[in-house]
């Protein structure tokens, strides 16, 4: 049985990934790499990266915008659950739709605000 749930965890885990979109980065601008962070989603690199690129986190949230969306509304929107959580978005006040369909075998070019 426990073999059984392995592989069943397993091929959930490839399905999902196999279905994302591709994220590219349209530059080398700061804003960009900051954005292209929220993309890997993992609140450790979004952090590091913030401080690298010598930001500060509440100038992210509140300024930097992704593809002309807010930071925050862009991790929402592409499902990037844990930079929204990093960056403060409360998911509990505003409810969103995400159509997943829409990201099948897309490439998206990310780029922050200027």
């Amino acid at each position: 049985m426990k073999l059984f749930n392995l592989v069943c965890a397993t091929s959930l885990l490839i399905a999902g990934t196999a279905s994302a979109a591709d994220f590219v980065a349209a530059d080398n601008s700061k804003a960009t790499k900051v954005c292209m962070s929220v993309v890997k989603d993992n609140k450790i690199h979004l952090f590091h990266t913030i401080k690298k690129n010598h930001l500060k986190r509440r100038v992210v949230e509140e300024k930097l915008h992704c593809n002309d969306m807010p930071v925050g509304k862009f991790a929402a929107t592409y499902g990037f659950n844990k930079a929204a959580d990093f960056l403060g978005v409360d998911s509990t006040v505003e409810t969103s739709i995400q159509d997943i369909a829409k990201l099948d075998k897309k490439t998206i070019f990310v780029s922050g605000s200027k």
